[in-house]
């Protein structure tokens, strides 16, 4: 950990991050893509989300296949990340762009047309 005399560092960066709603407008946007890949996933036949998108996070049923073709496609999807059974996690950011997320669906849609 930091030096209590270190403080006021992370306290710059805290007060940047509060004022003027920074962190408000960041994770609207965040959730804002993620509202944008779920909708777009689930208008992709075959797919179907693990849960409902409730935050900047989206985890999704994806077949060996897709999952494969998608990492050959450059995307790297793993899964088990949380524990061996827990499905594939998309996480959207402050900075994620649409064009960002338009890809992934066309990635994803050309994987289960395959």
């Amino acid at each position: 950990g930091q030096l209590l005399s270190k403080m006021r560092f992370i306290s710059a960066q805290l007060e940047a991050y509060l004022s003027n709603d920074v962190w408000l407008r960041n994770a609207r946007h965040a959730n804002a893509m993620a509202a944008r890949l779920s909708q777009g996933l689930t208008a992709i036949n075959g797919i179907e989300l693990a849960y409902p998108t409730e935050s900047n996070e989206i985890f999704v049923h994806l077949s060996r296949e897709v999952i494969e073709s998608m990492n050959a496609a450059g995307f790297i999807v793993t899964e088990g990340e949380l524990d061996e059974t827990a499905p594939p996690r998309f996480v959207t950011a402050w900075n994620t762009e649409e064009s960002e997320v338009d890809a992934l669906l066309a990635a994803v849609k050309a994987a289960v047309d395959k």
